[in-house]
């Protein structure tokens, strides 16, 4: 990657932030940068600046318990970025996600393969929308009503 590239990358990525929490149809979605998470940050001993997209459910609601029970169904046929990646409980909560560390992603500075596109905030904030709306289409026995924030 060219030092110009980088450093405009860099400038987009501090214009952007780590963090950006917001509701969809009743459902609440998060975007993150995995660096957040301390022990990935560990494990990795770099800052990782490609986002993952979640839906945050209760475990306790009719949604939380089918995601659960669904998860091989939810795998093969919600399509988002690189598909699902992770579907867990934990405290409580159902969390169901996808990452843009793929094959023909930026995960972090330096990533100098010529292939590699930067997935930016408002590509994975519609990434996660759509990881939502497949989430709601395939069980449809229950309606949420929320804005759109």
């Amino acid at each position: 990657m060219e030092e110009r590239t980088i450093k405009e990358l860099e400038k987009k990525i501090k214009e952007e932030g780590n963090l950006h929490i917001f509701s969809y149809k009743g459902i609440i979605g998060l975007i993150m940068r995995p660096h957040l998470v301390k022990k990935i940050y560990d494990d990795w001993k770099r800052k990782l600046i490609h986002w993952c997209g979640y839906a945050l459910i209760p475990a306790e609601t009719p949604l939380g318990k089918w995601i659960l029970e669904n998860k091989d169904k939810i795998e093969m046929e919600v399509k988002v970025h690189g598909g699902i990646t992770l579907i867990e409980e934990e405290d409580g909560i159902v969390w169901i996600g996808f990452d843009t560390a793929h094959w023909g992603d930026i995960s972090f500075l330096g990533d100098t393969h010529a292939y590699a596109t930067y997935k930016d905030k408002e590509y994975v904030l519609s990434e996660t929308k759509k990881l939502i709306d497949e989430i709601l289409r395939l069980y449809s026995g229950i309606k949420f009503v929320g804005g759109d924030a």
